[in-house]
């Protein structure tokens, strides 16, 4: 199961620093760079154009857009998807008027696409008609934007009713018929940590993002393969 490193940072200094890391990190499957606006939450991250001019070692990068109406800066990947080694686009629902428009305009880039969910939004703001066009449905363990946030125990009724809906389209018709390449993956962001990622695991997740558990580590790289070691 793979780890995301995942950087939220408003420091380019730090933003390099930690995709400089994660080029010496075994088996990294993608590093998650987190995109904030200030308007999703009161605070912001680097911008779209300082990841671009950073150097980014070629490693697949998974935005996590927390934004006020994701598609704006949708666009802006689109513009600059030649500069940018995007592997999966994943934005918060909250604020996201057309998810159908997000969800296609993503998958015809030939990214992989992704919602994503903050602790006190139900699953059932998700409909489940958008699932066949869903490669990642994320989790947030608090409340989004924020790390180095322990794991909320609102986490736990949450992963298995989306693991119980996840399981269901595995076996549907409708997903044999949109012969689906891989199951949705389920992750988690926030409070993921040694403690907390086999209780995840056993739950039925199958992706977990950590950012404090890497980056406040002495050895980043160590902490990393720890991780990636539980299963």
């Amino acid at each position: 199961m793979p780890i995301y490193p995942a950087i939220l940072t408003t420091d380019i200094a730090i933003l390099q620093h930690q995709l400089d890391l994660a080029a010496k990190f075994s088996d990294l499957t993608a590093i998650q760079i987190d995109l904030i606006d200030g308007e999703y939450v009161d605070q912001q991250t680097v911008s779209l154009q300082s990841v671009v001019e950073v150097e980014k070692h070629d490693l697949p990068i998974d935005f996590h857009l927390m934004t006020n109406e994701p598609m704006d800066l949708v666009w802006e990947l689109i513009d600059w998807k030649n500069d940018l080694p995007i592997r999966s686009v994943v934005a918060q629902i909250e604020r996201m008027s057309y998810p159908d428009q997000f969800l296609a305009e993503v998958k015809n880039q030939g990214w992989r696409t992704g919602l994503a969910l903050d602790i006190y939004t139900p699953w059932e703001e998700i409909d489940p008609a958008w699932l066949i066009d869903v490669d990642v449905i994320q989790l947030s363990g608090n409340e989004t934007g924020r790390s180095g946030q322990d794991l909320n125990e609102l986490i736990w009724p949450k992963l298995k009713a989306v693991r119980a809906t996840l399981d269901q389209l595995a076996e549907s018709s409708a997903a044999k018929a949109a012969t689906l390449a891989q199951p949705v993956e389920l992750v988690v962001d926030i409070g993921v940590n040694l403690k907390t990622a086999p209780k995840l695991i056993a739950a039925g997740v199958t992706g977990l993002v950590a950012a404090s558990a890497i980056w406040n580590d002495s050895e980043p790289v160590k902490a990393f393969e720890n991780l990636s070691n539980l299963y």
